[in-house]
Order: C-alpha cells, then structure tokens, then sequence
C-alpha cells in the first residue's frame, strides 16, 4: 500500500518538470515585478562618512608614514528605495587599517573601507563605491631631516635707522615625514619686510613668525603630510639710530728743543655710529693728554682705537674704526748761502754816476746764513732770496748799504749784510747814458 501511495507521490514530483521550473520563474520574475512596484531598487550617495584609522602605529613602528586625507569620504549605495532613503553618514563607517600595509608588496598605498554598521541593513543594499578622489591613502618611507633656518629680509628701515643685532629663538628645525616630500625639502626660512616697521624712535622687535620650506627651486613645499618640531620662532632685532658724529683731539706738548711741530695729518674726522638715542651728544672727545709730542725730535704716528672713547650704547658702524693721526716734526737749521756780489740786483741807478761795488771786506762772494726749519729753508737757493740794493739819491761818495734778502715766513737772517759801494762822477766825455752793465763790480 506504501509503496503504491510513494510511487504516486515521484510521479507527482517528477512529471512536467519543465512546466514547473517555468512556474518558478515566471513566479520570480513576477516578485521582482512587484517588488520593484511597490518597493524598487535605488542608487543613493551618502556624503561625509567619517574615516578613521586604525592601527596607526603599526604603520609608524615599521618606519612609514602616511599622506593626509580630508577626514570624509562619500560613499554610493544601491538597495530598496524603503531601505536607502532612509540611510545617512551616520549608518556608514570608513577606515584605513595599517595592518593592511604588506612592506613587500609593490603597492604603496593603503584601501579605504566602507561598511555598513547595520548587519541587517548591509543584507539589503550593496555599496558601490566610495566617491572619494582616492580610494586609497599613499604610504612611503618615513625619514627626518634637520634643516637650519635662514633670515630673510626685504625692504628698507627709515632712513637714519639701521637694522642692530637680531637672532631666533631655534635655528634649526627637524621635519619627519613621508620621504617623497621631505627629500623634497632643501630650505626653510622665516621672512621680515623691513618697511613695514615703524621704527621711529629706536626699539627692539620681538615677534613670533612662521617657518616657511622651500624646494630646490624656491617654491614653497606643502607640508600637509610632513611633521616639523617648530611651525615657528621668536624672533627679536635692535632698531638703532644711525649717525655721523666728530672726532676731537688736541696735540698737546712741546718738542725738543731745535724742532717744532709742522702739522698733524688724521686720517679721519668724523665716524658713523649707531645707538639706542644720542642724549650722550654726537661727538668723540679724546682726553687731554692722548697725543703729546713732548720731546719729540722725529714724525711721530698715534694709532687710537676710537671704540675706547665711544659714550655708552653707542657702536661704530664706520669701515674704519681706528683714529690715526701723523704729526709732522721738523728741525731748525741754519743754511749758508753763497751770493756773488754780480748777482745783487741794483736799484735806484743814476745816469751821471758811475758805481763800484764791493764787499766790506773786499770778497767776491757774500756768504748769507739763514735759520729756520727744515721744510721751509733746506731747498732755499739763490733765486729764492732775491739779494738786492737800493743806491737811491746817494751822490758821490762810499757808502756801506745794506743788502736786501727774501725768506721765508718762520725764517731768519743770522745777521745784517752789507756791500761797500763807491759814487762817483762820470767822465765827462763819456756817453751820458749809463744802464747796469756800466756798473763796475770789484771782485
């Protein structure tokens, strides 16, 4: 009886199996039809899922580090119309896991992953894509780098100010970070305009300014995927007045006897100076007694660092800082000089005389001594005293006159000279004109 009633049932089974597999489908296309009536199938994109990452230091502890992200990412879903309207950022959750990161592999890179946080949900909908630019974060080698900071200055300060010491707070800042980008990095440097300063009245500058990196090229480097042990540093700078001030000195003392001081040559009169104000005057005034010639019989140098003497703040900014002043010292001598009676000049000549001239004691030669300095008598020839006579009005006679001589002005004679000179009249059948050369000159 069983069996009869089993065989029944496998033919029930096992008859018009493909008019039942038909019905099958045509059952399931006709869900799907009304499915999609009444519930139908939709694409919606979820902005502003949060990322997270996980298992940071693993990636740190195998010595890489990672580029930066935004944070969010948008993320495209597709699922029942019921289901994924009603979906938000909340519902999603984006990560980067570093465990993820295989060293070996060619792929420097880490996915970004999407998830739905309802289990039940995620059955129900499937996640397309996230719309992110990337879908993956970069990874490279990590590497540090020491970098020294310059200063860099632009502009002009006021005219009279100059820019005083100046220095940063650190001189050097260490950047870590992916070594695509910090290789990339060969400067950094903070920037100061001068004319921006109002630097009226003289002041110190204290401001804290940010550190700027630069490639080999001069541009400026993003640093979003770089860390850096200083974003800035405090910078201070002295602001001073700038002047040129006089330098006063006095030559004091006396030489040795037989000399005199013919000058004093400085090589400087006035230096450039800076200071915080100039109540302390604008003059250097060497003290009484810094250069003194007493007994000097040679030229003498005085080296003097003026920086001694300086008033208090104030610093030379001069190229030159040291005062040297020559001073000249010369001798007194006498010089002898030999005048041939034929060579002193006659003035005052009459025609109806004749004139002899002789020395007093009947010499051809007036020997002439003259004292003074060196610098003024030791080239004096005989041109340059000019020996002359005036035998003006003087009728006939003999007659001592005495000889007139130029010098110089800090020079003297050591004596008066004289010539012996005898008046007398013409022949008279001599010619009635007489010139110079008629003039007879004993020797």
């Amino acid at each position: 009886m069983k069996s009869q009633k089993l065989a029944k049932l496998k033919a029930m089974i096992f008859s018009n199996i493909p008019l039942k597999i038909l019905a099958v489908i045509i059952s399931f296309i006709a869900w799907i039809v009304i499915t999609n009536i009444s519930d139908p199938s939709k694409k919606v994109t979820i902005d502003n899922v949060v990322v997270s990452m996980k298992n940071y230091s693993s990636l740190s502890d195998k010595g890489y580090a990672h580029e930066s992200i935004s944070g969010y990412v948008s993320v495209e879903v597709k699922g029942p119309k019921s289901v994924v309207e009603s979906l938000d950022e909340t519902d999603f959750e984006a990560y980067v896991d570093f465990d993820d990161f295989d060293m070996e592999s060619d792929k420097h890179s880490v996915d970004i992953k999407v998830k739905c946080k309802d289990k039940e949900v995620s059955k129900h909908i499937k996640i397309l894509t996230s719309k992110n630019k990337d879908n993956s974060i970069s990874v490279y080698k990590k590497v540090d780098k020491e970098i020294p900071i310059d200063i860099i200055f632009s502009g002009n300060l006021d005219s009279g100010y100059v820019v005083g010491d100046y220095g940063i707070s650190r001189n050097i800042v260490v950047v870590s970070g992916m070594d695509n980008v910090v290789n990339k990095i060969k400067s950094a440097s903070i920037s100061l305009d001068l004319s921006t300063i109002d630097e009226k009245v003289s002041k110190e500058i204290v401001e804290k300014i940010a550190i700027d990196f630069y490639d080999a090229d001069g541009n400026v480097v993003n640093m979003n995927n770089v860390e850096t042990s200083l974003k800035e540093v405090t910078f201070h700078m002295d602001i001073f007045q700038e002047k040129w001030i006089s330098v006063n000195y006095t030559v004091e003392g006396t030489p040795a006897e037989g000399y005199h001081k013919l000058g004093e040559s400085p090589n400087l009169t006035t230096i450039k100076v800076v200071a915080p104000d100039f109540s302390a005057g604008t003059k250097i005034v060497l003290p009484k007694g810094t250069i003194n010639i007493d007994g000097a019989t040679d030229e003498k140098e005085f080296k003097l660092d003026l920086k001694k003497y300086l008033p208090e703040g104030y610093t030379i900014t001069s190229s030159i800082k040291e005062l040297v002043v020559k001073v000249d010292i010369e001798k007194y001598i006498s010089k002898v000089i030999d005048i041939p009676v034929a060579k002193i000049k006659i003035a005052g000549l009459n025609n109806n005389y004749q004139y002899e001239i002789t020395t007093v004691d009947n010499r051809n030669v007036l020997s002439v001594t003259i004292n003074g300095y060196e610098d003024e008598i030791g080239a004096l020839t005989l041109e340059d005293i000019n020996p002359s006579i005036d035998i003006s009005n003087k009728a006939p006679g003999t007659y001592g006159i005495t000889v007139s001589l130029t010098v110089p002005e800090e020079g003297t004679v050591a004596t008066t000279y004289t010539v012996k000179v005898v008046v007398s009249e013409k022949n008279v059948d001599e010619p009635s004109t007489t010139d110079i050369s008629e003039v007879s000159i004993t020797e």
